[in-house]
């Protein structure tokens, strides 16, 4: 974290993978105009007891940030033409997440922070330090609507030996 940043929220998340602990933090610093910018960082310690972690998602929060329940005990950010979801442990989480990140968006849209303008210029900062794995970046990008949720196909094609091959 940069000195002049603030982390005005950390909330632990969800994993599909059992052994990583993930956590989504909003961080703010007083922007050019001295009015508040707040950007999302994905957070990931590679086990449940590791004390140091990586960063995997940068995530600016823009005056076209939307927020979004997903009735399943989580909710999607888009902004920017992108769309994030995070699914926080527990519901009292996953409210202090919302109220953080409403508050944080209405002053984004208050003073129509939008990309290529000179609002948030310090997030390059953030995007040049993302040094989680592979598979930790994949899980903070991960689309809802594109993930299959269907069940394996059957197998139609099968290594056993016909009669004659035998």
């Amino acid at each position: 974290l940069r000195p002049e940043d603030n982390i005005r929220l950390a909330v632990r998340l969800e994993s599909t993978y059992q052994n990583r602990t993930r956590y989504m933090v909003v961080v703010s610093t007083n922007g050019r105009q001295d009015t508040e910018e707040s950007i999302v960082l994905g957070m990931d310690f590679s086990s449940n007891d590791s004390s140091t972690c990586t960063m995997g998602l940068v995530l600016p929060l823009w005056s076209d940030t939307l927020i979004h329940l997903d009735g399943d005990g989580g909710f999607s950010v888009s902004t920017d033409n992108r769309v994030h979801i995070f699914k926080p442990v527990s519901v009292q989480a996953m409210w202090s997440a919302l109220q953080s990140l409403h508050k944080a968006c209405e002053v984004a849209r208050m003073h129509n922070y939008y990309p290529g303008s000179l609002f948030l210029t310090w997030v390059s900062y953030y995007e040049s330090h993302i040094n989680s794995d592979q598979s930790s970046v994949n899980e903070w990008n991960a689309m809802q609507d594109v993930q299959s949720h269907r069940p394996d196909s059957p197998a139609l094609f099968t290594d056993i030996p016909t009669e004659r091959e035998r």
